[in-house]
């Protein structure tokens, strides 16, 4: 009788454990959540956050709630834009679901928030109800300003000892395809990068049907020279490079999510890539994708 109760009591460890495992599994599957720049928007200003899905059914409070929250640095200093409240009930994401969120993230930053500097950096964390798992992402924010020559572009997501680049979305300039290519040397000697729109330093577009755009003028490998704490960049706009192209033309941006890329060989073949997600829609996202609860939707159904 003793032994079939160590047996049923193993059993019961082992069936726990599986379900601890199949449990953290999809947990892992849904930290992929991106920020994604709103291409439908003349000023270029609202965002569209979006939680890829697990294989079970998982419950995450509402955005801007608890712990699904968004906050926008001001150089070191953070700023949340949203509150810590009891008594809300978490939203219960289906199995093979996405959410889509649209908040409008402008000079304002609604009534009661002011911008403090130029540069921002806006990032979204979400921790996932009940659990230790946790994902984050965050974007880049330029508030053009040509009066002011002086442009600082730390972050608090910088590296140290190293030379930071970045893809930053300009904001103030009504045009949702304005962006610009930024490079910051940290380091503590003068360091060489490859220039902007070489063969070592170049602009891709993916768009949704997997096509690439590139835009590489400078065929020579020059290198541009950095001062330490110094700043380069380059802004431009991404209809008018296209423009120059006898291949694509803003119509490429036909519905759904593409892909801003920035590709920077370095020494020794040595690769880095960063990129920027824009979302172009046939129609208007439904209503409540700009409330809290946002709106669901399934992973493997194309958003047009």
């Amino acid at each position: 009788m003793q032994y079939n109760k160590l047996k049923l009591i193993n059993i019961f460890l082992m069936l726990f454990i599986l379900i601890l495992n199949i449990h953290a599994k999809n947990h892992k599957k849904l930290a992929s959540i991106d920020i994604i720049n709103n291409l439908n928007n003349s000023k270029g200003t609202e965002y569209f956050f979006i939680v890829s899905a697990a294989e079970l059914p998982i419950k995450i409070f509402p955005l801007n709630v608890n712990n699904n929250m968004t906050a926008i640095y001001f150089l070191q200093n953070r700023l949340e834009l949203g509150i810590y409240k009891d008594g809300i009930s978490p939203i219960i994401l289906e199995k093979k679901n996405r959410i889509i969120w649209q908040r409008k993230i402008d000079k304002r930053l609604g009534r009661y928030y002011k911008w403090k500097t130029n540069f921002t950096a806006l990032e979204w964390f979400l921790g996932f109800y009940g659990t230790k798992f946790s994902a984050s992402s965050h974007i880049y924010l330029w508030q053009v300003d040509d009066k002011n020559k002086k442009h600082n572009f730390s972050s608090k997501f910088d590296k140290k000892n190293a030379v930071n680049f970045k893809i930053a979305k300009l904001i103030g300039v009504k045009n949702p395809y304005a962006f610009a290519f930024i490079a910051s040397n940290n380091t503590s000697k003068k360091v060489e990068i490859p220039d902007f729109y070489s063969e070592n330093s170049r602009l891709k577009v993916k768009f949704p049907d997997d096509s690439e755009f590139v835009y590489q003028p400078k065929k020579e490998p020059e290198n541009i020279e950095l001062a330490t704490g110094k700043s380069k960049f380059v802004k431009f706009d991404i209809v008018k490079l296209l423009k120059e192209s006898n291949e694509f033309s803003e119509e490429d941006f036909n519905y759904g999510i593409s892909e801003l890329i920035w590709e920077i060989k370095l020494g020794k073949g040595k690769v880095q890539k960063y990129t920027f997600k824009l979302l172009k829609t046939e129609k208007p996202l439904p209503k409540a994708t700009k409330t809290w609860q946002g709106y669901q939707m399934p992973i493997d159904k194309v958003i047009k």
